[in-house]
């Protein structure tokens, strides 16, 4: 199980001032509620990452959780059809003529 991190956590590794600016953008946040959703809590890469990403904005005053959908054969069907759905068009729209 991964150690939660704390924004602050992030001031030795990131540019200068970096935490500052995040910290200040986040006041435009702050109250609102952000819902994560995924297939299941381990393996996959969005797994991985919200173990550590989940509360990072609760550090900046964002209610946030995550929410398991289960995962059977039919949405990981979907999610893989709307997943490269989505790289086709992020594909589409960084290629130029």
């Amino acid at each position: 199980m991964t150690t939660a991190s704390r924004i602050d956590d992030y001031r030795q590794v990131a540019p200068p001032g970096a935490v500052d600016i995040i910290l200040k953008l986040a006041e435009h946040v702050r109250g609102r509620r952000l819902l994560h959703v995924s297939g299941g809590r381990f393996g996959g890469g969005a797994a991985e990452a919200l173990q550590t990403l989940v509360p990072l904005p609760g550090d900046v005053g964002v209610d946030t959780a995550w929410e398991i959908t289960g995962g059977d054969p039919v949405f990981y069907g979907t999610a893989t059809a709307l997943q490269a759905a989505m790289e086709a068009a992020s594909a589409s729209s960084t290629t130029r003529p």
